[in-house]
């Protein structure tokens, strides 16, 4: 539990299991092994710092009323089928999340709303975040040349903007949005801050060349810093409460 809130025992479980899933399918690691051992160790607390956090988010979430709507939901996993030869059917996805992750549709659905839901969060508590998008958005009115927006930003509490390129990379790129937000846009022209769907920030974006297939932009993120911070400072006075034990007969998928 953090601070109060608990996460439930399956979800952690199914984080768990979907990770050693495809450790042993996919990476074709044994668990008999002394290197299958580590990485189902460093697994199973990697999986615990992620039900954690989900945990501290649902807690933030009641306080500040955030909820990820099935409408949200719907659309954030129907532009997760998109391809470059357009929508994979939901059967066909299905079958991709259960050979690599294991994961039933409706434990899918669970976990990414979990997701959304610390992406909402995540935006919502981060003030130094808000403030600086709001500054870099006041920059990139008056000229588009990012590396200098970026060389001349003040830092906000140790929060600075990034300048990055995308290099030419599919138009159904997944990005977290940035390449739909540059195929909105004329060559040279900027677009208004955007939340990426991958909950790393606010990213304003420039259109540099897009043909038929591809499509090649720059972008300044103002990265999401609170909600990480946040979560370090309730485990640091000890809010966090661990009671979960993992057995052998588990870690083995109940073999």
């Amino acid at each position: 539990s953090v601070d109060g809130q608990s996460v439930s025992y399956s979800v952690h479980l199914m984080k768990y299991r979907s990770s050693i899933h495809y450790l042993e399918q996919k990476e074709q690691v044994s668990l008999n092994s002394d290197d299958g051992r580590r990485q189902a160790e460093f697994i199973k607390e990697q999986s615990m710092q992620d039900s954690i956090a989900d945990a501290y988010a649902v807690k933030l979430a009641k306080e500040n009323k955030i909820t990820v709507s099935d409408v949200e939901l719907e659309a954030f996993l129907k532009q997760q089928r998109q391809s470059s030869d357009g929508e994979v059917s939901q059967q066909t996805y299905d079958a991709v999340i259960k050979d690599y992750y294991d994961w039933s549709p409706d434990e899918y659905r669970l976990t990414t709303r979990n997701k959304l839901l610390r992406q909402k969060v995540s935006y919502a508590i981060d003030i130094d975040a808000i403030n600086l998008a709001g500054d870099v958005s006041k920059s990139v009115s008056k000229s588009s040349d990012f590396n200098s927006i970026v060389d001349s930003s003040k830092d906000v509490n140790g929060v600075k903007p990034v300048y990055g390129k995308s290099g030419w990379v599919p138009r159904s790129n997944q990005d977290g949005g940035l390449s739909l937000a540059a195929l909105k846009l004329k060559v040279g022209q900027v677009s208004d801050s955007v939340k990426s769907s991958t909950g790393d920030g606010y990213y304003f974006v420039k259109l540099i060349g897009v043909n038929d297939t591809q499509v090649n932009y720059e972008y300044i993120q103002i990265p999401l810093t609170k909600f990480d911070s946040s979560l370090k400072a309730v485990e640091k006075v000890g809010k966090i409460h661990r009671y979960i034990n993992i057995s052998q007969k588990q870690e083995n998928g109940g073999k």
